[in-house]
């Protein structure tokens, strides 16, 4: 299906900022990242990345060394949330 000029496959992650659809692809930690790289990084100094009941650990620390990797000079500080429905919620300061 297309949606908002973005194509989606079954099965993939989408990827929303501000309630538009922005991104789509395979697996939560690619759809974050590239959620990240269309989003307006200029002015921030934090990303609260809050992880559902889905997180998985090794995933989480493999984000946070990509995200300091692409964004040195951000902070990344990941919660537990648990929600049921949603891999990650962000929050941008």
């Amino acid at each position: 299906v297309k949606l908002q000029d973005i194509s989606i496959k079954v099965g993939q992650i989408i990827g929303l900022l501000d309630k538009k659809l922005l991104v789509a692809g395979d697996t939560p930690h690619d759809v974050l990242l590239e959620l990240l790289s269309v989003s307006d990084l200029s002015e921030a100094d934090l990303v609260t990345i809050i992880l559902g009941q889905e997180s998985d650990n090794e995933k989480n620390k493999e984000l946070i060394t990509s995200i300091n990797e692409i964004y040195p000079d951000i902070q990344v500080e990941l919660i537990s949330g648990g929600q049921p429905h949603y891999y990650y919620l962000i929050s941008i300061e």
